[in-house]
């Protein structure tokens, strides 16, 4: 697993991105997840917090405020990497959440 990878969570429940450092993935069995959430259902995203991709024919907010853990094993389906394209994005949203900058 490697930070800002999509997810597919189990029974067809969304996605998830992986945001939590590799440093830290060999010592504990968790991983620090951001829920994707369609626009659609989202409502307006909030702009520094919740930058919006395409996946599979819809737009979804990475809603940095929804921040939570999983299992390795709840993490379901790795579908690939968001770094190259999106990783800028999340970070400065995570930076934005915890620092307010």
């Amino acid at each position: 697993m490697a930070r800002f990878d999509l997810f597919r969570l189990p029974g067809d429940q969304g996605y998830v991105v992986d945001v939590q450092s590799n440093h830290a993935s060999e010592k504990v069995r968790t991983r620090v997840v951001v829920p994707l959430v369609p626009v659609a259902e989202l409502g307006k995203p909030i702009a520094d917090l919740n930058p919006v991709l395409h996946i599979d024919d819809r737009d979804y907010a990475f809603v940095a405020q929804s921040l939570a853990t999983l299992t390795c094993a709840e993490m379901g389906e790795r579908v690939g990497p968001l770094m190259a394209d999106h990783g800028d994005r999340f970070a400065y949203a995570l930076d934005v959440l915890l620092t307010g900058f």
